[in-house]
């Protein structure tokens, strides 16, 4: 079964005749009485959408984003979304969104223009949107659509990664047990792209949001982040304090650009990263030798981090009985 992302499917290929008619409007919509419908060809055969063009006091209340649609709606903001947002301020939106009754025909679920949706609440403008009855499109049918959008904004490599995660739980699979190469083979997507994908989404949200309009960041910055967390980890040293720290370091980001504003924040981090553990070669660390032995095998030596929080003992070549002793005494000086 091939993933939405991994094969992109032509709306032409999913969209029939485009028709008018008349249509009984429902669902406590300000709407008038004459509506567009529009064939899409689905799994279940051709569906007819109907054309809506939703108030702007009714946009937040009467949508939302579909589960299956990937784009991350915290991250939605004027900044994440400043050149739509501005086009949507002065032109209104344009462009038609793509979106299904959800089951209790209550709420349309926007598939495609999440991102629209926000500027319109934001910028108080009608939202044109293109509904499919409720039930009619399968999550495959739903997943090629969000594949085929048209937003301005890609969908980030994390954004993806999120859903080719969820998407192999529904298959039944449990993604933390499979490798790279068992789940892009499962989804039909390409090895690096899932690879990359899954690296950006288990990025640990508290590091990556630091970053303005995060699910923007280059891509470059998702492996640049992913090094920052394991430097952290292999350290001992807790990842909310030093995000505290770099918080408090980023002011000026307020009056950057995007670009620039993401530029900065990266330097930041891998500045203090720098600062808190030497590099990543460990430079800085003053290492001794606690018990010198006759044999170069043989050693016990302890290394203190250049802020002197992180101390780390190395033993070699030491019988267990001593190390069990040495693990009891931790245990018994230190546990509750």
């Amino acid at each position: 079964m091939g993933s939405g992302f991994g094969s992109v499917v032509s709306k032409h290929d999913l969209l029939g005749k485009q028709n008018k008619g008349q249509q009984t409007q429902g669902n406590g919509l300000s709407l008038g009485v004459k509506r567009e419908s529009k064939e899409f060809k689905l799994e279940s055969g051709v569906v007819n959408a109907i054309r809506m063009v939703i108030s702007a006091d009714e946009v937040d209340t009467k949508t939302k984003s579909h589960p299956l649609n990937p784009r991350n709606q915290e991250a939605l903001n004027a900044v994440s979304v400043g050149s739509t947002l501005n086009s949507v301020r002065e032109n209104g939106i344009d462009t038609d969104c793509l979106g299904i009754w959800s089951d209790d025909k209550k709420t349309i679920l926007v598939i495609e223009g999440s991102v629209r949706r926000f500027c319109a609440i934001t910028a108080s403008k009608d939202y044109p949107i293109w509904v499919l009855p409720a039930n009619s499109a399968s999550n495959k049918d739903i997943r090629r659509l969000v594949a085929d959008a048209g937003d301005k904004k890609p969908h980030s490599w994390r954004e993806r990664g999120k859903a080719y995660w969820s998407e192999a739980e529904e298959l039944g699979k449990d993604p933390s047990t499979l490798k790279v190469d068992e789940l892009a083979a499962l989804l039909g997507v390409g090895r690096e792209t899932m690879r990359k994908c899954i690296q950006a989404f288990k990025i640990d949200i508290r590091l990556l949001s630091l970053i303005p309009d995060y699910e923007g960041v280059p891509t470059s910055f998702y492996g640049k982040l992913a090094k920052v967390e394991k430097e952290l980890a292999r350290n001992f040293m807790n990842l909310g304090e030093f995000c505290k720290k770099i918080s408090k370091q980023l002011d000026s980001a307020s009056s950057m650009d995007v670009v620039a504003a993401q530029e900065y924040v990266m330097e930041k981090i891998l500045a203090e990263l720098t600062k808190e553990i030497g590099g990543s070669n460990g430079a800085g660390w003053e290492t001794i030798d606690v018990v010198k032995f006759d044999s170069k095998d043989k050693h016990v030596r302890k290394s203190v981090s250049p802020n002197g929080r992180t101390v780390k003992f190395e033993l070699s070549r030491i019988d267990t009985s001593i190390i069990d002793d040495i693990e009891q005494l931790l245990k018994d000086r230190l546990g509750k």
